[in-house]
């Protein structure tokens, strides 16, 4: 069977067929899972034969300009995984915020192998 054609015959014309657990899961030896939030937006997966990774990408069709929500329109390009549809991304902290929150953290890390006796 060539390879990256599992599953797929000639009676089926190349579409995904639709299995039932064990038919999905009978040539199997190592299964790996992706979990994702289904919704009803336009998302596509796409599985591609390469090195072995476990990194997701995440690519949307954002302007490069940031806070700008998704623009059908646009090519896709490689977004933060963090990168919500209205364009925005969580930012790493400032030295403002680090720095006010530095404290707290000290205390925790100071007293973390008492908490944990």
């Amino acid at each position: 069977e060539p390879r990256g054609t599992a599953g797929v015959s000639a009676k089926s014309n190349g579409e995904i067929p639709l299995l039932s657990p064990h038919q999905a899961t009978e040539r199997c030896d190592t299964m790996k899972v992706m979990l994702t939030t289904p919704n009803s937006k336009k998302e596509c997966l796409a599985i591609m034969g390469n090195y072995e990774s476990y990194h997701l990408q995440k690519w949307m069709r954002l302007p490069v300009t940031e806070n700008k929500p998704i623009q059908s329109a646009l090519p896709l390009r490689h977004v933060s995984k963090s990168h919500k549809g209205n364009g925005r991304a969580m930012q790493i902290p400032s030295q403002t915020q680090t720095l006010r929150w530095w404290s707290i953290l000290k205390t925790y890390f100071q007293s973390i192998d008492s908490v944990l006796k």
